[in-house]
């Protein structure tokens, strides 16, 4: 059966399959992205430099730069700034190593890749050789893990990149599934809380999977009655288990509470279009090399750079297979083998898979929407990530199952999987989602004199004339700037926003400025703006009653119905127009103070 493949020679000693994959995962994957002088850095000088932005704010934090972790240093004055996005804690480590390196934070990024990628590889091969047992069936599961060319669509999500507590978490709960140890438990839970601390998004998905995975080992030990044989001790331990990570993971998430969407039926009807279905499993992008013409599957897809999921030929034949074959074991042949331990990890990734699947309308992620933090998920085809170490699986059992026919030429049959996967998976550098080290350094330098000469502690905002480009892109030159000059930035880019903050987000300018500071009533006795690269303004500013009342007025006279209104108030009161406008003003400022956050005062000392 391919679920038992028996074990044929060992030719290639085990370190060596395990380099060699390593070696041809660099080359399909790493060098394709970072290329061979590593002049480009994966994503774009939006959504990747935020992500710097942060491991950057993490190494300043823990080694004492900085009083605040949470009330980060942008969208100034706002609190809690860390809560709008994941905060890459869990994975900030590898980056601290190359700033201690003194590498530049942008070359510390590109290491930082490299190093979560090759965890991911090794942390997955660990996995995989606990479950086959077979180092080159191991090293051909986690080179789909690691390097699967479906991961090309997620260069653009740096926070998806630390993945290798998955691997890690279901490696612990597998051997908790064989040996019963609480101890495994308690290590599969660390994981979880772990990927949690790496990725938010990646560790409420792990979560799904891994509690899918505990569903089924639970319900086959009851039905074997190894369960009825555990003392109280033994089931003590799991509930401590819980309750202990359970804590961890509030301790992180409680700073995110706030920020939570709260679930409704018309805002998961919004995520739909974000759920993958069958056409994107087999939407490829530009940059194949194989499966260029799968990139025209569907045009009708919002924001379809994020569903181009298709793995490659390999593995998705591999996956069809597998669960074919479970199909007949289960409903022709009745096979006992259908429960073994491998077996209950393909299920795992089934139920999985159709859980983040939608067909039409439809979607069985109606069933975890409401579950506290799973509406706040936004990009759900990065389930992609977690499904990967299944799909890996698969193409793992079915190697094992062509080396039971192939006993005499293992090393050869091992070669070639490696270079067909390589094939199959393999991405033309030019069409890859990747930017210039170059181009965000030249950003940078041109505004270095401005930002350099403002004191350090004081406020700035970065207000460019006549914007050609991603506001992002501005925004995040005016973030990063000021993180290493020690400003505080009025400029913001995070996953989200406050709503009054929305004007100076997309349009930095001083109408955006005055109304946002409006919101906080307290004064700012250096505001330094630049509008030009190298001309600096310094501004004191202070909360001014009558300007919030003239900006309502520009707001109401912008919207044609509400105009409409005040005219025909106007009218009824038999007073001029500017009257009612301002008298309407006045109210709708009294009611925002009434309702007005006030600031935390230790964020102005």
């Amino acid at each position: 059966m391919l679920l038992n493949a028996s074990s044929p020679k060992k030719i290639i000693p085990n370190h060596w399959m395990a380099l060699l994959g390593c070696f041809a995962g660099i080359c399909c994957y790493l060098l394709p992205v970072l290329g061979f002088n590593a002049t480009y850095f994966p994503g774009d000088l939006g959504d990747a430099r935020l992500n710097l932005y942060f491991l950057e704010h993490n190494y300043q934090y823990f080694f004492g730069e900085l009083k605040s972790y949470w009330d980060v240093q942008i969208m100034y004055p706002e609190l809690n700034v860390m809560a709008y996005s994941d905060n890459l804690l869990g994975s900030s480590p590898g980056y601290f190593i190359f700033r201690f390196l003194d590498w530049s934070p942008i070359r510390a990024f590109q290491g930082w890749f490299v190093l979560v990628t090759l965890l991911n590889y090794c942390c997955s091969l660990l996995f995989f050789q606990s479950t086959f047992k077979r180092t080159d069936a191991a090293v051909i599961a986690a080179s789909v893990f690691s390097f699967s060319g479906a991961l090309v669509s997620q260069l653009t999500h740096a926070q998806t990149f630390p993945r290798f507590a998955i691997p890690l978490a279901f490696w612990a709960a597998y051997r908790f599934h064989l040996n019963r140890h609480p101890g495994y438990f308690m290590a599969s839970l660390l994981f979880l809380i772990w990927q949690f601390y790496c990725g938010i998004y990646l560790g409420f998905m792990l979560s799904v999977a891994l509690a899918l995975f505990y569903l089924t080992s639970f319900i086959t030990h009851f039905f074997t009655g190894i369960l009825k044989n555990k003392g109280v001790l033994w089931w003590l331990q799991i509930v401590a288990s819980i309750g202990i990570n359970l804590l961890l993971l509030w301790y992180l998430m409680q700073h995110y509470v706030h920020r939570s969407w709260l679930p409704n039926d018309s805002h998961y009807q919004s995520l739909l279009v974000r759920l993958p279905n069958w056409r994107s499993y087999f939407l490829s992008s530009h940059a194949s090399l194989l499966w260029k013409f799968l990139c025209h599957v569907s045009s009708s897809f919002k924001d379809s750079w994020d569903h181009q999921l298709f793995p490659g030929l390999i593995t998705i034949s591999s996956l069809l297979g597998v669960v074919m074959l479970m199909l007949y074991e289960l409903f022709i042949r009745r096979r006992k083998e259908l429960f073994e331990p491998k077996a209950l990890l393909v299920l795992t990734g089934i139920f999985l898979f159709i859980l983040f699947f939608k067909v039409q309308g439809f979607s069985a992620y109606y069933s975890l929407y409401y579950i506290p933090g799973f509406s706040s998920m936004y990009a759900l085809t990065r389930i992609i990530n977690v499904e990967l170490l299944f799909w890996g699986l698969a193409v793992g059992m079915v190697y094992l199952k062509l080396a039971t026919r192939f006993t005499a030429n293992t090393n050869w049959l091992f070669v070639i999987g490696i270079v067909l996967l390589g094939l199959d998976n393999f991405h033309f550098p030019s069409y890859i989602h990747r930017t210039e080290v170059s181009t965000s350094e030249y950003r940078l330098q041109r505004l270095n004199t401005a930002f350099s000469s403002i004191p350090r502690g004081a406020v700035v905002s970065y207000e460019p004339k006549d914007v050609q480009e991603p506001v992002s892109y501005i925004q995040l030159d005016a973030m990063l700037l000021a993180q290493a000059y020690g400003l505080k930035s009025l400029n913001g880019y995070s996953g989200n926003c406050p709503f009054q903050y929305s004007e100076f987000w997309q349009k930095p300018g001083e109408d955006a400025r005055i109304n946002w500071l409006n919101n906080w009533r307290n004064p700012i006795d250096s505001l330094y703006v630049i509008q030009f690269p190298n001309q600096v303004i310094k501004t004191n500013y202070r909360y001014n009653i009558h300007r919030e009342i003239d900006l309502v007025k520009k707001r109401i006279k912008r919207d044609e119905k509400w105009l409409s209104h005040i005219m025909e108030k106007a009218e009824k009161k038999g007073i001029s127009l500017d009257s009612m406008l301002t008298l309407d003003a006045i109210w709708m400022v009294d009611e925002e103070e009434k309702n007005r956050i006030k600031p935390n005062s230790e964020l102005w000392k």
